[in-house]
């Protein structure tokens, strides 16, 4: 595999995330030249590679499975020449099991180059009225740990927060966040870039009206979520509690941190320590 640089390379490949059509050039031309491909499924990436032409490649797993071992080998190859690694879809290292082998690359000072193209992040964010904010999370599993982390973390940055759901667990995650705040603002896609492509925002409070939607239960794949929380009113003396959790803070810092979590002004804040520190 031919490449301009010194070193070999590990070349990150955005992959399709459901319409095959939807591959860059530069991937196609890198994927034709590569002799070496790590994947998380041969199955899938077989497909690929045979819709486009793209002749026989050496298919090497790398996935959540992988071990100590499968890395090492990995690396070894990667020591004598270039190679690829791609997801089943979209874009490698976002919630997938890219990142052990791409630090191992660093460790070992083998080039990494970004293939970039198709993902279910920005194809998500291009769907929606977002002001260009928000914070990917990836997936969701543990529902009762990781819920009211999320929650906790889009009141605190103020700003959409983006989940991977698989079905399974998608009811139960409406049902919970309704329990908690049924107010939460949801930005729901599936199946983007495919022939039954769904979008829809809503409340949690409304998630019922969904089972109603013909085909919206998928069997397989994921939801992409995007949970919008509302500003939280708080009382003096949750403010106040908090500072006193935190007082082990500079009062600069700790202003800081009280006026982002209560969307207070940051001289209120610090006034409210003072007073706190005080005793007034």
């Amino acid at each position: 595999m031919t490449n301009i640089h010194n070193n070999t390379v590990l070349y990150v490949l955005s992959t399709p995330i459901g319409n095959l059509k939807d591959i860059t050039l530069r991937a196609i031309e890198i994927l034709k030249e590569a002799e070496v491909v790590f994947c998380e499924d041969t199955r899938k990436t077989a497909i690929l590679l045979r819709h486009y032409d793209l002749g026989n490649k050496k298919l090497l797993v790398i996935n959540k499975d992988s071990t100590n071992k499968d890395f090492a080998k990995a690396i070894k190859i990667l020591e004598k020449q270039s190679a690829v690694i791609v997801s089943d879809s979209g874009t490698p290292n976002l919630s997938d099991p890219a990142s052990p082998l791409i630090q191992l690359c660093y460790d070992n000072n083998i080039e990494v180059i970004p293939i970039p193209g198709a993902s279910s992040v920005t194809a998500f964010i291009a769907s929606f009225p977002f002001d260009g904010k928000f914070c990917f999370y990836g997936f969701v599993d543990k529902i009762n740990s990781q819920i009211p982390e999320i929650i906790n973390l889009g009141n605190f940055i103020k700003m959409p927060v983006i989940i991977f759901v698989s079905p399974s667990k998608t009811i139960k995650i409406f049902e919970y966040l309704n329990s908690l705040v049924p107010d939460c603002k949801i930005y729901l896609s599936k199946e983007l870039t495919k022939l039954n492509e769904f979008k829809k925002i809503f409340k949690v409070s409304d998630w019922k009206d969904l089972l109603e939607i013909p085909g919206f239960l998928l069997d397989k794949g994921e939801y992409c979520l995007a949970l919008e929380f509302p500003k939280i009113i708080y009382n003096e003396e949750e403010i106040i509690a908090f500072i006193k959790e935190n007082d082990s803070f500079k009062t600069k810092d700790l202003a800081k941190l009280v006026s982002a979590k209560f969307d207070i002004e940051s001289t209120t804040a610090y006034t409210m320590i003072l007073e706190y520190k005080n005793g007034l």
